[in-house]
């Protein structure tokens, strides 16, 4: 208890310079009387600060998931349309390592009771997660209703997961012991905060791998809005 809200505290502090100095980076950058290396040490120097906003981000987000007051927004929630919108939000993630990504989803699905913007960052997290450690073909977005539930996969080729590790991942802090998960960092958090997310919708979130090399699966459901799961049942 006493680490958790430490964490949180920490945050909040870090969090409140944070703001001040992104903001004068940026307008820094559109000064035209800057040099060409100042121009690179300046983006440099907000790359990093926007590195530290995201961590402090993450951390008040699992002290909150901890705490049980993350706040939702529930409403109904057009998954396809939330998933057309993520997928065209990361294109540029994964066209930078030449990486394809694509939708499978069909023509229409009922709508999921969920929190819009808490979903994306579920989605987001995932295909970043997945672009990471990917570094030949891509990333497929897929959604199928299973009845009272909507299940969405983010299926990546990338490097694959031991099986021994497929249960730690959602641990807070956790990263696989390999190489080439080393050299992309990050806290440990993201994975820990999605689960967190989708279990606050009444959901479950899982991985699937066959092993290293063979590419991974991040699957979750998110229950369907009940007042409209009997009408499209009647409809079926």
């Amino acid at each position: 208890e006493m680490k958790g809200e430490f964490m949180n505290i920490a945050a909040h502090e870090l969090k409140t310079p944070l703001v001040p100095i992104i903001s004068y980076l940026e307008m820094m950058l559109h000064d035209t009387n800057l040099t060409e290396k100042q121009m690179k040490k300046m983006k440099i120097c907000l790359a990093s600060a926007k590195r530290e906003a995201n961590l402090v981000a993450d951390i008040l987000d699992i002290s909150k998931i901890d705490a049980g007051s993350m706040k939702m927004e529930f409403d109904e929630v057009d998954l396809i349309e939330l998933l057309n919108e993520a997928s065209e939000g990361m294109l540029p993630v994964t066209e930078m390592k030449s990486l394809y990504l694509k939708t499978d989803l069909p023509e229409k699905l009922p709508p999921v009771k969920g929190d819009y913007r808490r979903i994306m960052q579920v989605i987001s997290n995932l295909i970043n997660n997945a672009t990471k450690f990917t570094e030949e073909g891509g990333i497929t977005l897929k959604a199928v209703n299973k009845g009272s539930k909507i299940l969405v996969s983010v299926i990546d080729t990338g490097i694959g997961i031991q099986k021994s590790d497929l249960n730690k991942l959602f641990e807070k802090f956790f990263q696989v012991d390999s190489t080439a998960r080393r050299k992309q960092g990050g806290t440990g958090l993201g994975l820990a905060i999605c689960k967190g997310i989708v279990e606050g919708h009444k959901g479950q979130l899982w991985v699937e791998s066959e092993g290293i090399g063979k590419g991974t699966s991040f699957n979750f459901t998110i229950p369907i809005f009940k007042a409209t799961l009997l009408c499209w049942k009647s409809r079926s």
